[in-house]
């Protein structure tokens, strides 16, 4: 799967920002931190990419999100807003811009704030609308098919899913807010003390 194809992406990715994100060493290496239940979960592996492109590029660089997936893939929007809107996980941009590791790192992470909660909402969900979300929540070459909209009734049934998890995860954060918050505090010493790290590794080899 290409975590980086410029049509599934909530942002507007040139193709030299996909050819630069090509070259990132081991990137895909980076999405074995996501909780281990969801690895092989599309919209998942789409989202840890959307936040690795909200790290890595400061606010005036940030390329602009593409309003029509932004209404298609609305739990994924739904997350990159919230986070967007995180005055702390924002602040964190400090430590991640320009570094594709730290902004991986930090993709990971953020995803798997999420991933906690929808972990509870989606015990909730029906086996059968469960799989058929998954399956084709961000499949585009599907989404787009004509004969896939024949079939499975897309828009209707998928928007209707995703807008109730997309409701019960909202209502999750709310509801356990505190411990949203300490898991954003988590993310931010991690990141700080991987940074401590990185400078003292590399302060061996500078003249």
């Amino acid at each position: 799967m290409n975590v980086l194809d410029s049509k599934d992406s909530l942002f507007f990715l040139t193709e030299e920002q996909q050819q630069y994100y090509s070259q990132w060493h081991h990137y895909e290496y980076y999405f074995s931190l996501l909780r281990h239940e969801f690895l092989h979960t599309p919209y998942v592996l789409l989202t840890m990419a959307d936040f690795g492109v909200f790290y890595y590029y400061d606010d005036k660089k940030l390329p602009v999100v593409n309003s029509e997936n932004a209404f298609v893939f609305l739990l994924r929007q739904f997350m990159l807003d919230t986070t967007m809107k995180n005055q702390k996980l924002h602040r964190m941009k400090a430590i991640t811009v320009g570094n594709p590791v730290q902004s991986l790192i930090a993709a990971a992470a953020t995803t798997n704030l999420f991933l906690d909660g929808l972990r509870d909402v989606l015990r909730e969900i029906p086996k059968d609308d469960l799989v058929f979300f998954s399956k084709y929540s961000n499949n585009s070459m599907l989404l787009y098919d004509p004969r896939f909209l024949l079939k499975e009734g897309y828009p209707k049934r998928l928007v209707q899913l995703e807008t109730t998890i997309l409701k019960e995860l909202r209502n999750w954060i709310q509801v356990n807010n505190d411990l949203f918050s300490e898991k954003v505090q988590q993310i931010i010493r991690m990141l700080d003390e991987i940074s401590i790290i990185e400078r003292e590794l590399f302060s061996e080899f500078q003249l």
